[in-house]
Formats: C-alpha cells, structure tokens, sequence
C-alpha cells in the first residue's frame, strides 16, 4: 500500500472538475465505508452539492484507521496519474485497453476511468515513470551472452519471492512487484519494494500519536540482448 500523501485531493475542485457518474462509480466500491463517515452514494447519480463536494473531502484527507486499503490505492494512482503532464501517457494507455475516452474529458477522469477499467495497467504505468527517473548504474557483461527471451508468468512470480526473500532478510518486508518493459534491443525490470520501518508523529484531534509505514522503494535494472549487459539501479547495497 502506497503512503498516502494526496495534497490535490484536500482541494474540493479537484473532484469537482470529475463528471459526477463517473466519480460516483469509481467510488461505489468503496460505499460502506463513506456511507459510514455519512457520504451516502444513493442517488447521486445526477451530480452532488458544493456541501456534498466538501464532505467528501473532509473525509477523504482524514485518513483513519478503517480506510481501506483499496480505497487508499485507487486514490493515491489516479492523484498521481490524472495530471495534464501524464494525459499523453493515459491516452496512449486508454488506446492499448481499447477504452473510448469522451472528447470533454480531464486528466482525471481519464485516470479514472482506467482505474475502473484495469488498475493493474494504470499501477503498471506509474511505477513506468520510476525508470526515467534513474540515473547511475552499475554495469555487468557476460563473457557469452546467452539468447534471451522475456520471462513468464511463472518465471516472474520466481522472481517475485525470491526478492521478498531477501528484502525481508533485510528488515525491508515482503510483497515485492516486478514490472516488466520490453524493448527492441533491451528490456527494462522495475523492482517496486517495501523499505525500512519509518515511525513520525501525526496529530489525531487534541492528541499526538505515533504512526509506522514502510515507504515504497524502487529498483531499476535493464538487460541488452544484444550486448549481454545488465544494468542495475538500486540504492541497496
């Protein structure tokens, strides 16, 4: 679960700039839990009130300890996909999923509605971003490059608990993710892990309390078939 720091959303605008059936659905999954902070979804098919707008945020930038998790997610990548800087990459994703995209839309209702349609892929496509952020890597050729052909399912799910193995050895926990990003000549492997326990204080009504969340990590490494060469970018050891 992604640490959830969604400064956009403490602004009632944001929401306002979604059609209302379509910010009606993406949160209906979750309607148990708003029903029960008093946002009821019944009948808000037609649009909601600037106080209805209001309250949804008030609850939305409160997280408490009942928020679920899926909740949490569906918030966290459409607030960091649905910006006018990502609307390309939401385009090029809705074509992929051959999702039709209405002319009048916004960066967030496109994020949106891909959440709807396939989160995995709009997941995929945020942690895609984490690549072109790296920088310095570390290099290793193989003396007889080998023919290389992209890994399975199964193979990556191999690798998924090899990588929970060793990064809860190290104190970092489990639930590793590898995302994979084939190329012509290369193929890229971004590595989404957990990282060390960080403990803050947070202010809950007239009292402070002590929270603890692992933050989210990530590992970058690129293989050339072509020259047998891998690339790693990781800040472990």
């Amino acid at each position: 679960m992604p640490s959830y720091d969604l400064k956009r959303f403490t602004n009632p605008g944001v929401f306002k700039a979604v059609h209302p059936a379509l910010l009606r659905a993406f949160l209906l999954p979750h309607a148990e839990y708003l029903e029960s902070r008093g946002f009821g979804l019944e009948g808000r098919q037609s649009g909601l009130s600037d106080f209805d707008y209001l309250m949804l945020t008030s609850i939305l930038m409160k997280p408490d300890k009942d928020m679920p998790d899926a909740l949490i997610d569906a918030l966290f990548f459409t607030h960091e996909m649905g910006t006018d800087r990502n609307m390309s990459r939401l385009l090029d994703l809705a074509s992929r999923l051959q999702l039709e995209i209405p002319c009048e839309s916004t960066p967030m209702d496109v994020a949106m509605r891909l959440w709807i349609r396939d989160s995995v892929a709009l997941e995929k496509a945020h942690a895609e971003q984490q690549i072109y952020r790296s920088r310095t890597f570390e290099h290793y050729r193989a003396d007889k490059p080998l023919p290389f052909s992209e890994p399975g399912d199964t193979q990556v799910a191999g690798m998924e608990a090899a990588l929970d193995g060793w990064f809860e050895n190290r104190k970092r926990g489990t639930n590793s993710r590898v995302f994979i990003y084939p190329g012509e000549d290369e193929t890229w492997f971004l590595i989404r892990h957990g990282d060390t326990f960080k403990r803050e204080s947070a202010v809950e009504g007239y009292s402070s309390r002590g929270i603890f969340f692992r933050p989210e990590a990530f590992d970058v490494a690129c293989y050339s078939s072509a020259m047998g060469e891998l690339r790693i970018h990781t800040k472990n050891r």
